[in-house]
């Protein structure tokens, strides 16, 4: 039977059922990594066993946690610690007058916190039982000039010591850091009274309401109220085009026209003058030398024309005849037919709605409808029966040697209660730190992970165990 014994500080290990060294370690190491992870300053990050315990059964003793090295006050170990030198320290019979606070000499194992603080580099630090300047394996990863701590489970070296030894990343030959250890309980061979049942847990938190059920179905609606009043008319549109008019009657006889008035008499014309004496004609040359021509005689004086008569007096215009009498006018003729009436119009655009009547007054009100069944009930928060859990993996990272996050999601409706990781792939070297794993929200898990000293390409995959909640 296998079983895992704790007794109280300072007391005797009576019970025969232990476990083994490894199981204990390994267990307790868990425990104390959750419950005492915060006793020295820094982020604890995943605990790590270290060495092999003997003989094959121990029980568990813890002690008020308490600090045994700490390099900033001298305790345990002066000054800061160098890369590549391996430090040893003193873990029992530090305070052999208290209980609750000493590693006695017959212990073969502890528990505790090793913590990094004031690093000039990046790293590693390993605690091992015995000394050694090039550890093949690390307790604890670190950044340069930010506190790290991890919680540890492991054996004791020769005379209840320890040794821890920093490691610097490549290329800081010189670099120091400071070093602190706080034990937290230790393990020695044989088997303890069984302690007392702890106390039970608080409850957790009462889960968020089921969602709201749908609604019934609507009502039937309730009669037609009645029609209000008509509206006024429109407008009367305009009027048709106007017909092609008819024939135009024949007309009447003209009239016979007045006599026409007699003429006055015309005046006598005035005598015509005498004319003018003729020259004589020169006489005529002899003919040889054609001579000069003679000067033309000079032309007769032309006679005074005769005086203009006097014009005879214009006779009075005869008097205007009398009109002649207006002929009877002609018989009005017949009226022309009718011309054919045109077409009729165009009907002229309806005029503008007339304004509603007063509304009408409103019908009586319907009947309230049925009320609609209930809808289901929602599911209920995460009080409810657990029905069934459910691994979900989330997208591994991509291959490299830089520090990621990655996530794994419940889906339909589930809630997280628990994840981890896996190393999905790494190159020759190392794989990486698990530098944090945690629930990120009510379905989320997030993992981040690192490099280490001796790591290459490398990838990490979280996943999240789901449960459906069942009334």
């Amino acid at each position: 039977m296998s079983g895992i014994s704790r007794i109280r500080p300072g007391g005797r290990a009576t019970r025969a059922a232990v476990m083994s060294t490894a199981g204990a370690i390994a267990l307790v190491g868990a425990i104390v990594g959750v419950v005492l992870g915060g006793s020295a300053p820094g982020t604890v990050r995943n605990p790590i066993s270290f060495g092999v315990v003997s003989p094959s059964g121990s029980v568990y003793v813890p002690l008020t946690p308490n600090r045994i090295l700490d390099t900033r006050d001298n305790i345990g170990h002066t000054g800061k610690i160098h890369t590549g030198v391996a430090m040893t320290f003193q873990v029992t019979g530090l305070h052999p007058a208290d209980v609750t606070t000493n590693v006695p000499a017959s212990a073969v194992g502890i528990t505790g916190n090793l913590t990094a603080t004031r690093q000039s580099a990046g790293g590693f630090m390993a605690l091992t039982p015995a000394p050694t300047n090039n550890p093949p394996t690390s307790t604890l990863n670190f950044p340069a000039g930010e506190n790290r701590a991890n919680a540890v489970t492991g054996s004791l070296g020769t005379g209840g010591k320890l040794s821890v030894t920093f490691i610097a990343n490549i290329g800081f030959p010189s670099a120091t850091t400071d070093v602190i250890f706080d034990v937290t309980g230790y393990f020695i061979p044989g088997a303890g009274d069984v302690g007392p049942v702890g106390p039970t847990g608080a409850p957790g938190p009462t889960g968020a309401p089921g969602a709201t059920g749908a609604a019934g179905a609507t009502g039937a609606p309730g009669p037609t109220g009645a029609p209000g009043a008509t509206g006024a008319a429109g407008a009367t549109g305009a009027p048709g085009a106007t017909g092609a008019p008819g024939a135009t009657g024949a007309p009447g006889a003209t009239g016979e026209p007045g006599a026409t008035g007699e003429p006055g008499a015309t005046g006598e014309p005035g005598a015509t003058g005498e004319p003018g004496a003729t020259g004589e004609p020169g006489a005529t040359g002899e003919p040889g030398a054609t001579g000069d021509p003679g000067a033309t005689g000079e032309p007769g004086a032309t006679g005074d024309p005769g005086a203009t008569g006097e014009p005879g007096a214009t006779g009075d215009p005869g008097a205007t005849g009398a009109p002649g009498a207006t002929g009877d006018p002609g018989p009005t003729g017949e009226p022309g037919a009718t011309g054919d009436p045109g077409q009729p119009g165009a009907t002229g655009d309806p005029g503008p709605t007339g304004d509603p009547g007063p509304t009408g007054d409103p019908g009586p009100t319907g009947q309230p409808g049925a009320t609609g069944a209930p809808g289901p009930t929602g599911d209920p928060g995460l009080n409810g029966v657990v029905g069934g859990y459910l691994r979900i993996n989330g997208t591994a990272s991509t291959p490299g040697n830089a520090e990621v996050s990655v996530t794994a999601t419940c889906t339909g409706g589930r809630f997280a209660v628990g994840g981890g990781f896996q190393v999905v792939s790494h190159g020759t070297g190392d794989g990486p730190a698990i530098l944090a794993s945690y629930p990120s929200s009510n379905t989320v898990w997030t993992v981040t992970a690192g490099p280490v000293f001796k790591s290459t390409t490398w990838s990490v995959q979280a996943y999240v165990i789901c449960v459906n909640a069942t009334p």
